[in-house]
């Protein structure tokens, strides 16, 4: 077995690294290259890039999406917009992945590895943990977050079923309410004609729902959910949901459909209508189109607010790892 590992960039390795995507052992719509590349768009200033790439004579079985700040070595992202972050790896070869990149790495000046939002199923929590303890270095894992989800059931009704009595009783309750609130309209916005329009009015009701959602939401970082959602709905991926009554837009949502999952990014509501819970009824329908598209997973991702819950949302963590040398 001949092994060898390469700093490459992003952009190089694109096509290669769609090709690899089937044959991952963990993968999520945060490891798309076009999501590293938009992201580095917008935050990668002053950082430098370290993809690593892991082949096998020439056959790719890895990638490591890395980059340095100063003496920190970290995966490319932020926990302010990354839930998953992870090493890529073909399955079955990911102790052979991460121990070339651990050699690789044990030959850079680095003073910290700091890896977040590493997922429950990353090779990353058991054996990258052991080799860098056996290497002598302080190493340091620790449960991060936690990210609810849902299996979805094959229908709606069993959805409903599998809730608590309370909550099944609650999410019924408010939507028979919510329809004799006036003309309800729910829809996806995935068309690029309407998205300019359709991401201002998602970042308006972001903007309005909570004090602190507004804090986040910078204008840099109103530029960077421009740019994202554009890219993934040009790549059908992403999805602007939103609920009108009467024709005034009271609620969205901006979800990414990727493979089995789809997942619940962020989302807003009008305060105004709030007596209505039309962001909680908006997710749920989310949910039930979900469930109506055959997919298996409603991923809420990071954070552990209460309507996660109510709308039978089970926890799953994720993990930082910190690796100093010493």
């Amino acid at each position: 077995m001949g092994l060898s590992v390469k700093n490459e960039e992003i952009g190089s390795l694109a096509g290669l690294w769609e090709e690899l995507r089937p044959s991952c052992s963990s993968y999520t719509v945060f490891s798309i290259p076009q999501w590293y590349a938009v992201w580095w768009q917008f935050f990668g200033d002053g950082k430098e890039s370290v993809v690593l790439s892991v082949r096998d004579r020439e056959e790719l079985i890895g990638l490591a999406p890395l980059m340095r700040d100063g003496d920190c070595v970290s995966f490319i992202g932020d926990t302010n917009v990354s839930d998953y972050m992870d090493f890529i790896t073909t399955q079955g070869r990911e102790e052979d992945v991460l121990s070339a990149v651990f050699g690789y790495l044990k030959s850079q000046r680095w003073g910290r590895l700091e890896l977040h939002c590493i997922p429950e199923s990353s090779a990353a929590r058991g054996f990258l943990v052991d080799l860098c303890k056996s290497n002598g270095f302080s190493t340091f894992l620790e449960t991060e977050e936690v990210c609810p989800l849902i299996k979805l059931p094959p229908t709606w009704d069993e959805y409903l079923g599998g809730l608590s009595r309370k909550d099944r009783h609650e999410l019924r309750r408010k939507l028979r309410r919510l329809e004799g609130a006036g003309t309800v309209h729910y829809y996806a916005a995935e068309d690029n004609e309407g998205l300019p329009l359709a991401t201002e009015e998602f970042l308006r009701l972001h903007k309005e729902s909570r004090e602190d959602k507004a804090a986040f939401m910078t204008d840099e970082m109103q530029n960077f959910f421009r740019a994202l959602t554009a890219e993934f709905v040009r790549l059908g991926i992403g999805k602007l949901y939103f609920m009108e009554i009467d024709g005034k837009k009271v609620s969205a949502t901006l979800c990414f459909d990727y493979e089995n999952t789809l997942y619940l990014y962020n989302s807003g509501y009008d305060p105004s209508f709030s007596y209505l819970s039309v962001g909680l009824l908006l997710k749920s329908l989310c949910i039930r189109d979900a469930l109506e598209n055959g997919k298996a997973i409603f991923d809420f991702l990071r954070g552990d607010e209460p309507y996660k819950y109510d709308l039978g949302g089970q926890d799953t963590s994720i993990y930082k790892l910190t690796v100093t040398r010493t």
